[in-house]
């Protein structure tokens, strides 16, 4: 299993939120697959060969971000 860093961006009107994912998959199409309707992703990082249990799925951190 790897550990993907999802960089994502959700516009909202005038302001955008932009949130770092931290997901537990086999393969970049598996990580993609749980991102949500709306948000685009902006970069994404990947450790290789992570030994991680795969029940600790995905944890989100972020600001708001005012455009």
């Amino acid at each position: 299993m790897n550990l993907f860093h999802l960089h994502v961006e959700k516009e909202q009107g005038a302001t955008s939120r932009s949130r770092t994912w931290l997901v537990v998959a086999d393969s970049l199409f598996e990580a993609m697959s749980v991102i949500p309707e709306g948000f685009s992703v902006k970069a994404v990082e990947v450790q290789v060969g992570n030994a991680v249990d795969p029940r600790r799925f995905i944890k989100s951190s972020g600001t708001l971000v005012v455009h």
